[in-house]
């Protein structure tokens, strides 16, 4: 079903597959952020189907990894909202939600677990992707202008601070 699932959306959504897409470039087409959630819940299911059978099991906690990947480097693409990384703070700041630490050693750990050595096809071993991404928790929402956030969500960011009369600036 998962597989299916994913397919349905990619072949309604008329993008193409490619073998060097991101899941952030596919966030704009057939890979959206509802997509990979509804995607973890099929997984969830699959999971909880083959309980008593731990070769299964594996292979799926496998395919689980993708998923996690996915909504982490998608988050850090959106930055706020309900898919984003960072949440407001009472003071005016920003914080990571606390769900984001939680998903990335899990995406460490499987990694170690199912033996993979790279996250991605050229670099980055599964820990230093995680150095890289607790870097970037740590920098916060000043890395907005690194990565060439889109105008939208620059504008709600301005908003927000233009509403809470906050001087921070995000570039």
């Amino acid at each position: 079903m998962y597989f299916d699932a994913l397919q349905k959306e990619l072949q309604s959504s008329g993008a193409p597959l490619s073998i060097y897409g991101s899941p952030v470039v596919e966030g704009e087409t057939w890979l959206k952020p509802q997509t990979v959630d509804a995607a973890r819940y099929l997984i969830d299911a699959a999971l909880g189907a083959v309980a008593n059978r731990p070769d299964i099991e594996q292979r799926i906690q496998q395919i689980r990894l993708s998923t996690i990947y996915a909504q982490l480097e998608q988050a850090k693409r959106l930055g706020t909202g309900e898919y984003g990384l960072f949440e407001p703070t009472a003071d005016g700041g920003w914080q990571v939600k606390t769900r984001w630490p939680i998903l990335l050693d899990r995406f460490v750990a499987g990694c170690k677990a199912t033996g993979m050595l790279n996250v991605h096809e050229r670099r980055s071993p599964p820990e230093e992707y995680a150095e890289e991404t607790y870097r970037f928790f740590a920098e916060g929402m000043e890395q907005m202008a690194v990565i060439d956030y889109p105008a939208q969500v620059r504008e709600v960011v301005r908003r927000y601070f233009a509403a809470n009369s906050s001087p921070r600036r995000l570039h």
